[in-house]
């Protein structure tokens, strides 16, 4: 277990990087506002680069409102009641300001929240793809695709964060196993389902560690825009597979209809 000065090192580096990917992206986001503007263009509705911009500020704002509290020395220390936090808590959340007995266990997500990480992940997807065709199309001398790469590049790694987060809220949330106990004969396509986790993750990991490779590569990158093309529809099929058979589980099977 990590010692308070380990997490406050650990807190501090990992501030640089989300400050560095963060300066990364608003670049790019500033970069493609003054290409539409010095056309006239309207601005694109970007809800994904957005989105995740927003999450990295909250991110960073966490980590130095944890990194204050070292400094005051109320870190470890319960908001609430005052208690000494656990140590093998604070090592896993050094965000957290409560204790067990003053913060409210986080409910089960619901298969709203599931399906709201679907649509995260495919806006987030949209945003990888613009990027890579942007890429892809611009000859060998462009200044613009040093820019885009570093973008497209973080957006890859923040996709490897999004299904590893996706796939742990599904499993927790146990919704497959609850559609195979309201419909036991589902068993084999579920269990098929949940291991197309693993494979997808692998997946995204590879396509991120080319991405890296690709470099100035135009050919590369190309080839990569395949790559991402052939796994968004395998990404896509497994969500509608996971969807479609939590509503034959409980429409057709519990709802009567058939």
């Amino acid at each position: 277990m990590p010692t308070h000065v380990e997490l406050h090192d650990q807190l501090v580096a990992h501030g640089h990087a989300l400050a560095g990917r963060l300066g990364r992206l608003e670049g790019e986001r500033a970069h493609q506002d003054s290409l539409h503007a010095s056309v006239g263009s309207v601005r694109p509705a970007r809800p994904a680069l957005d989105g995740l911009i927003v999450e990295m500020r909250e991110e960073l704002a966490h980590v130095e409102t944890t990194l204050h509290r070292m400094a005051v020395g109320t870190f470890g220390l319960c908001a609430g009641c005052g208690a000494e936090i656990p140590g093998e808590r604070l090592a896993t959340s050094p965000h957290t300001e409560h204790c067990d007995a003053c913060e409210s266990p986080s409910p089960a997500p619901s298969l709203a929240e599931v399906s709201a990480q679907h649509t995260d992940v495919r806006r987030l997807f949209a945003s990888i793809l613009d990027l890579v065709d942007g890429i892809a199309a611009d000859d060998e001398s462009s200044q613009g695709s040093s820019g885009r790469a570093g973008a497209a590049l973080t957006l890859l790694a923040d996709l490897e964060n999004e299904l590893t987060r996706h796939f742990a809220l599904e499993e927790r949330g146990r919704f497959l196993a609850e559609a195979v106990a309201a419909a036991p004969h589902l068993t084999s396509r579920a269990t098929a389902l949940e291991a197309e986790h693993a494979s997808l993750q692998r997946a995204a990991a590879e396509i991120s560690e080319a991405a890296r490779q690709a470099g100035r590569s135009h050919p590369s990158w190309r080839a990569l825009r395949r790559r991402l093309g052939a796994f968004s529809l395998e990404l896509l099929r497994h969500e509608d597979e996971e969807n479609a058979l939590i509503a034959h589980a409980w429409l057709d099977d519990e709802g009567g209809g058939g």
